[in-house]
């Protein structure tokens, strides 16, 4: 018997069990919505037909993340399923984003436990045509049955992360299949400590091992600093302190599509979503393109010509208009540059 033979034999008793390389693509990706993110992730955004786990504190803006790439989705015309576990989706502020609700575009689920989320996730996948993302929010709230029913004093140590095990490896090869992009949102928790301890609290994520065995990426995003501004109080004599805009360090902590542990700033401005004019404004900064004075008074040195701008709200708009296009490609330019890696000269261990 040839190999030919062989393969087609295989194939025919058991599924198209081998894959022809030669067919193979490059893996299809969508866009985060920052070209940072999409630089440090290596391939241009998430991966299709993977598993994508965003982790993180409270307030590091995984909801937002989640909504905004549901929202490129339905900009391929393509339909998202969103399964709220939390029960804490809010319409209002995802249509705000740009997220479609209309029930042609986008699913909304909030399922009483584990099980009613899984089983109804598998109705829709095989009677629904045109889903490519999922998102689960989050794998903390996926509670199951037996612990939702049960006593407080029932022992369910465990229980979760068996329920996320079986679980993945059944949906890993329905995405994967169907190219489906599968994002799961997940809480950082501080580990229990026995006996002594120095140094800050260790962490880990919800689910157990599962979620990080089955990711491809996972993202470890983390709010650093609050933005506000000033304005007069409505009671009181001190001036009243606003939160505009979350900055956010996101790590790749795991990526087996491409090089991992990168870096990235992301920058959430309250009304606007994901603002990657922010992060263009500091590279600007430190590469000397745009220089700042007192007031502060920021100069942008556009090919020959010098563009000067009253206050950094009025330089982020002019970085988000069609005037800052040059600058802006420019400091892509610069960004993906750094990312490049070269290899020659490395020498690899005999």
């Amino acid at each position: 018997m040839t190999l030919t033979d062989l393969y087609k034999k295989l194939n025919k008793e058991h599924d198209d069990i081998i894959i022809d390389l030669k067919e193979s693509k490059l893996i299809p990706a969508l866009s985060t919505g920052s070209f940072f993110l999409d630089q440090a992730i290596g391939i241009g955004g998430y991966p299709f037909g993977r598993l994508v786990e965003l982790a993180g504190n409270e307030g590091s803006s995984k909801t937002t993340l989640a909504i905004k790439a549901c929202i490129n989705v339905q900009k391929m015309n393509y339909i998202a399923v969103y399964l709220d576990y939390e029960h804490a989706f809010d319409p209002t502020y995802a249509e705000k984003l740009g997220l479609d609700l209309s029930p042609e575009k986008f699913f909304l689920l909030q399922p009483y436990c584990f099980e009613d989320g899984v089983d109804a996730l598998y109705t829709i996948l095989e009677n629904v045509e045109g889903i490519k993302i999922i998102v689960i929010d989050s794998v903390s709230a996926m509670t199951p049955r037996s612990q939702m029913e049960g006593s407080s004093e029932d022992i369910t140590v465990g229980l979760l992360a068996r329920k996320m095990s079986e679980f993945l490896s059944k949906v890993v090869k329905v995405i994967s299949e169907k190219d489906i992009l599968l994002i799961a949102v997940n809480q950082v928790r501080s580990k229990i400590a026995f006996g002594f301890h120095r140094g800050p609290p260790e962490t880990e994520t919800s689910g157990g091992r599962a979620v990080r065995f089955y990711s491809s990426v996972r993202i470890h995003l983390n709010c650093f600093k609050h933005e506000y501004i000033e304005r007069p109080p409505l009671f009181g004599d001190k001036n009243e302190r606003i939160a505009i805009r979350d900055l956010i360090g996101a790590e790749i902590t795991k990526n087996k599509v491409a090089p991992g542990h990168r870096k990235a700033l992301l920058a959430v401005t309250y009304g606007y979503g994901l603002d990657d004019a922010y992060a263009m404004a500091e590279i600007g900064k430190k590469s000397g393109v745009i220089t700042q004075s007192r007031g502060p008074v920021f100069t942008c040195k556009v090919g020959n010509e010098e563009v000067v701008l009253k206050g950094r709200e009025k330089l982020l708009e002019f970085l988000r208009s069609d005037k800052g296009s040059t600058m802006v490609d420019y400091f892509k330019k610069v960004i993906e540059d750094s990312y490049d890696i070269n290899l020659e000269g490395i020498e690899s261990e005999s």
